[in-house]
């Protein structure tokens, strides 16, 4: 299964905060049985339209979400690729496949489903701004 993980600057700012190789622990809201190991995901920050955009990716690296007392349920996610700059909210969501995503319309949530069309346009959209070699 394929996924976009969503942080907001106050929580997680994935410019500052993510680092490529490194592991972290992300909440999970929704999806928790189907969210497995190895599942591709695409990490999203919200907020306002400077930041907006796409950021990364990564891969789940826990069998299943735990429960974190106090917390909620999470999943650890190994950062496999941090971009030297983000993809911009309004060019993802220029993406045929995109154009009327969840994430878009109502953003609110963590986690969003990913078809494998959009799975498909957004690795395309990152080996086109910034080569192969950075794309899933």
């Amino acid at each position: 299964m394929n996924w976009l993980f969503q942080s907001v600057p106050k929580r997680c700012n994935l410019a500052e905060r993510m680092r490529q190789g490194e592991t972290e622990t992300w909440l999970v809201t929704r999806y928790m049985d189907e969210i497995k190991r190895g599942d591709l995901v695409f990490l999203w920050m919200g907020g306002p339209p400077e930041v907006r955009g796409l950021y990364g990716w990564g891969r789940t690296v826990s069998d299943a979400p735990s429960y974190f007392k106090g917390w909620g349920f999470g999943v650890d996610v190994l950062y496999e690729r941090k971009f030297t700059s983000h993809i911009p909210f309004d060019i993802v969501k220029a993406l045929p496949t995109l154009t009327e995503y969840i994430l878009f319309r109502m953003a609110v949530g963590t986690n969003f489903r990913l078809s494998e069309e959009q799975t498909s346009d957004l690795k395309r959209l990152i080996a086109d701004t910034f080569g192969v070699g950075e794309a899933p």
